[in-house]
C-alpha cells in the first residue's frame, strides 16, 4: 500500500446491481462490451453522437463502433473515438465487474456540475445528461492474485458541450500493464489525443496519486475539441513564514509553454495577474488556498491548480 491516495469509493456515482435505474453489467470474456442509444447528443472532437459502446478492456468508444484493447499507442488514428480511464488487456473471468448506466437524476447531475468546476471554476455548465461506467476491482489475466483496480468515468453533456469525469479509488491502481505493455488514459480522436498524466509510462500506477483539479485521483477534460493546445498549470508549491504569516507560491506551465502567463485568485478572491514567484504578505492566522491558472496564446486555458495551506 502506497498510503492514502485517490477519491473514497464513497465519492464515485453509484454503481452496482442494486440500483433502481436501467444499470448493465458487461460479460466476463475478452472484447465483452455494451452499446446503448442515448437519450441526448454528446460532443466529441467537433462531432456529435447518440450511440456509445462500453468495453470491457477501459475504454467507452462513441458512433455504435466497439474498440477491442490494442497495444498501438494513443492516438489510435482513423475515425476512432474513444474515453479511456484504464485501456489494458482487462480480464474479469476470475475478478471485479464492470458496470455502466445513463442517468438524469438531478443530484448527480449537480454532482457532475461541481467536478467540472473544479477544473473549470468560471464555466456555466449544466449537465442534463451522463454516462456513468465503472471498473470495479478488475484485473489482467496476468495480475497478481488478489491485485485489482478500481476506476469509474462519466461523461456529462448538457447538449453542446461533453465533460469527462475521470475517478481513480483510493489505492484504486496496483497494476499498471499487461503482457508487459503500459495502461493508457485519456481520450483519443482521429490524430489527436489528451492524455491524463502518466498515460502510457510506468507512472501510469500513480494515476490515483495524481490529478488536474487539485484532488488526488480524479481529473476532468473537456472534449469538445481535444486538438485544440491546453494551457495547463504543472505545479504549484506554496512555502509558508508563520513568524511574519507570509506564503511564497511558485508555479510554472509545462517546458513546451514557455511564453505561459499566469492569474491567481487567493481565498476566492478574483484572479489577479501574477508571477512566479508570488509571495502573500501579512495573512491572518487559519486555513487558506490558492488557485493558479496559465493562459497560453492559441490555447485554451485548462483545469487549475489548487493549492491548500495554513498560517
Amino acid at each position: 500500500m502506497r498510503g492514502t491516495l485517490g477519491v473514497p469509493k464513497s465519492e464515485f456515482f453509484p454503481y452496482g446491481g442494486d440500483l433502481n435505474e436501467n444499470n448493465q453489467r458487461l460479460g466476463t470474456g475478452d472484447n465483452s462490451h455494451g452499446c446503448i442509444f442515448l437519450h441526448q447528443l454528446f460532443h466529441f472532437c467537433g462531432k456529435t453522437f447518440l450511440d456509445l459502446c462500453v468495453g470491457i478492456d477501459g475504454g467507452i468508444s462513441f458512433g455504435n463502433r466497439p474498440i477491442a484493447y490494442t497495444r498501438q499507442s494513443f492516438p489510435l488514428g482513423g475515425d476512432s473515438h474513444l474515453i479511456a480511464p484504464f485501456f489494458s488487456d482487462i480480464n474479469t473471468e476470475s475478478q471485479g465487474a464492470v458496470w455502466f448506466r445513463e442517468s438524469e437524476v438531478s443530484e448527480l447531475l449537480a454532482k457532475a456540475d461541481d467536478c467540472v468546476k473544479q477544473g473549470f471554476p468560471s464555466s456555466s455548465f449544466s449537465a442534463t445528461h451522463l454516462i456513468i461506467a465503472t471498473w470495479d476491482n478488475v484485473s489482467a489475466s496476468d495480475t497478481p492474485d488478489g491485485m485489482g483496480n478500481t476506476f469509474q468515468v462519466v461523461l456529462a453533456t448538457c447538449g453542446r458541450e461533453t465533460y469527462a469525469l475521470f475517478f481513480y479509488a483510493d489505492n484504486g491502481i496496483q497494476w499498471g500493464s499487461s503482457s508487459g505493455i503500459l495502461a493508457q488514459a485519456g481520450a483519443s480522436c482521429g490524430g489527436s489525443v489528451r492524455g491524463l498524466r502518466g498515460s502510457g509510462s510506468n507512472e501510469v500506477v500513480n494515476l490515483d496519486g495524481n490529478t488536474n483539479v487539485g484532488e488526488k485521483g480524479k481529473y476532468v477534460i473537456c472534449l469538445n475539441d481535444i486538438s485544440v493546445p491546453v494551457c495547463d498549470v504543472q505545479e504549484v508549491i506554496v512555502s509558508v513564514t508563520k513568524r511574519r504569516r507570509n506564503a511564497a507560491v511558485t508555479f510554472s506551465a509545462s517546458p513546451s509553454q514557455a511564453d505561459a502567463t499566469f492569474e491567481c485568485s487567493l481565498d476566492g478572491d478574483d484572479f489577479q495577474p501574477c508571477e512566479s514567484p508570488m509571495t502573500y504578505r501579512r495573512l491572518s492566522r487559519g486555513d487558506h488556498f490558492i488557485i493558479v491558472r496559465a493562459l497560453c496564446p492559441g490555447s485554451t486555458s485548462g483545469p487549475m491548480k489548487r493549492e491548500d495551506f495554513s498560517i
